[in-house]
């Protein structure tokens, strides 16, 4: 099976680095033992001191390449006044030559020639592919037989590695010559892609060997996909701790991250080469990362490089990092062929964590944890949906420090052509948009870092920072009606407290039941002057009051006014005395009457 010797190290707990860097914190151990135990714990785990031989072999490395971890210390040694310099094994019994490479495979027990066949074939193919093909340099030889040596051996914990024995003095640039271990319990599938791995790290080291080693891996696993395409449906494996840290550097330097970091490299071939195989262009960056400064100072980074080529294609390292950013959420059960940014995305595994979904019709604050928060060149991402009210939503984000911030989001259901990138200024980043247009968004929030940008010196934890998101024009709000009840069949003037009214806002009720609003007077945005008259038959009891802006923003509140029995008209003209329902006729009236009656009686007799 191909799986497991694939995913080695991605379920790995603590393991002997972790005991060499507690020791080293702690102080009990100085930076060159440290860099020294690093090194030698790999390639000659039986030279260490007792104790630390004995913490090696009770907690085992489990990791794809230890390359790494051994240039890690080789490069960090350079500046002691111990620097670290291995030497090339001895030649073992057994050995096979290739026919068509100046490259030896060494095996030291007649048992393991099959697997030095797989390693030697490993090693045709892959140098026909990395090396002749797309241009990368051949390792230095220096040895006597005028070969590259391959060594199948304990590879202490790794699927293999490539180690530097010292700096190429040949060569005017910063190079190192190198050999590599292939693990001696290596079978199945993968053993090529291991020698295609490992062998991409021997070129690396011939270009320039001070360059970060989390570019490293992120190009050794770009490249032996790029030899063997068949074999990347198993790689989006490698991505599961790389999408699972967002807020970390794309440059963090730690395993296994380093390893899912090779959907960077596949994202710029694609995007901007020729394909997502395209060795050509990743070549390219090392070979313009190469520099002439006798070992001592690595200018320019890769980081720098990929900002000049991106510049030369007409985009810019910000937003080529803005789209690699989106792409990495639509991928696995997010893929989305109309966000096709990252290849292969239904292989990558899985999608990145989402922080929080916020709501456009509430207001909302977030704050990220120390720990999540980004980093430079980190992310982090949020959902932002619809609510129950759609209208034009502003998203604002602020920190204390002014790190350099970029928002950038793209429609749930939308295309690349959708994607929008907002730039920030002295830690502010501020944009609007209309929901009733995009629906839920993902929202991606980018620490870009800034001109001092230093992959040797990554922060331990990223920078804090505060998000809102508010309506850009806020809904109106209700706090109080005074009085809090009115008489049916009746007028009455109430008044409406609260926020954000608007001159002009309409008053109603739920339900109306021919309720009549005869006036509504703006006094200012928090109160409104409201006439009301009810008929005398509305049933009474609580209803829902409603304050409608004139840009349609609304606010209710439940039960906002009562609505009482009013006393009848009728019992305010007697007193509360009728008769059958008739209204009874007052003795003012008669008299009126009867001296009317009168009046008529003697003007007939006169006339």
């Amino acid at each position: 099976m191909m799986i497991p010797i694939l995913i080695m190290g991605l379920l790995q707990g603590a393991t002997w680095l972790d005991n060499l860097d507690t020791s080293y914190k702690k102080g009990q151990i100085t930076l060159d033992e440290k860099l020294e135990i690093q090194m030698r714990g790999i390639i000659a785990p039986d030279t260490l001191p007792d104790e630390w031989k004995k913490i090696v072999a009770e907690n085992p490395l489990n990791v794809r390449s230890a390359t790494p971890i051994i240039m890690d210390a080789f490069q960090k040694s350079r500046k002691s006044k111990n620097p670290l310099y291995p030497r090339i094994p001895d030649p073992m019994q057994y050995y096979l030559d290739s026919d068509l490479y100046p490259v030896r495979v060494y095996y030291y027990n007649e048992v393991q020639h099959d697997l030095a066949q797989s390693v030697l074939e490993g090693v045709d193919e892959a140098w026909a592919k990395s090396i002749d093909d797309f241009g990368f340099y051949a390792p230095p030889i220096v040895t006597e037989d005028g070969r590259y040596p391959f060594y199948i051996m304990n590879a202490s914990g790794a699927a293999g590695y490539t180690s530097p024995v010292g700096y190429y003095d040949e060569t005017p640039w910063d190079d190192c010559v190198t050999y590599i271990v292939i693990e001696e319990n290596s079978h199945g599938g993968m053993v090529k892609a291991t020698v295609a791995h490992e062998l991409n790290h021997a070129s690396q080291a011939a270009m320039d060997c001070l360059e970060p080693v989390v570019f490293w891996e992120n190009t050794a696993v770009f490249t032996e996909i790029a030899v063997y395409p068949q074999i990347v449906q198993w790689m989006g494996y490698y991505a599961e701790y790389f999408q699972e840290s967002p807020w970390w550097s794309i440059s963090e330097n730690e395993t296994p991250y380093w390893y899912g970091g090779f959907i960077w490299p596949m994202f710029l071939a694609n995007e901007y080469g020729e394909g997502p195989h395209d060795g050509y262009y990743i070549r390219d960056i090392w070979e313009r990362t190469m520099q002439e400064t006798e070992n001592v100072t690595n200018v320019p980074n890769y980081m720098q490089v990929i900002s000049e080529k991106l510049e030369e294609d007409g985009s810019s390292l910000n937003e080529a990092f803005a789209l690699f950013t989106i792409g990495r959420y639509f991928v696995e059960n997010e893929a989305n062929n109309n966000m096709d940014i990252i290849p292969f995305a239904e292989y990558i595994t899985p999608s990145v964590p989402i922080q929080r979904s916020l709501y456009t019709d509430d207001y909302s604050e977030y704050e990220p944890s120390e720990s999540q928060a980004p980093k430079p060149y980190g992310v982090n991402y949020f959902r932002i949906r619809q609510g129950t009210k759609i209208r034009n939503t502003t998203i604002e984000l602020e920190d204390e420090e002014g790190e350099n911030w970029q928002i950038v989001y793209a429609p749930m259901n939308g295309s690349r052509e959708d994607i929008v990138m907002i730039d920030g200024t002295d830690g502010k980043v501020s944009m609007e948009f209309d929901p009733g247009q995009t629906g839920d968004i993902i929202l991606a929030v980018i620490n870009k870092g800034n001109d001092n940008f230093n992959f040797r010196s990554i922060p331990h934890f990223g920078t804090q920072y505060k998000l809102t998101v508010r309506p850009t024009i806020p809904y109106p709000e209700i706090s109080a009606v005074l009085p809090q009840s009115v008489e049916t069949g009746s007028e009455k003037l109430i008044t409406i407290y609260g926020s954000e009214f608007q001159e002009g806002a309409q008053v109603s009720f739920f339900p109306m039941d021919g309720i009549s609003i005869v006036n509504v007077e703006f006094v200012n945005a928090s109160q409104l002057k409201v006439t009301v008259d009810t008929p005398v038959d509305l049933s009474t009891g609580s209803r829902t009051i409603i304050v409608t802006n004139p840009d349609e923003g609304t606010a209710d509140l439940d039960g906002g006014l009562t609505f009482t029995q009013g006393v009848p008209s009728s019992s305010k003209d007697d007193g509360g005395c009728s008769s059958s329902g008739t209204r009874s006729t007052s003795f003012p009236t008669i008299l009126f009457v009867l001296f009317g009656l009168l009046f008529a009686v003697r003007r007939r007799i006169f006339l």
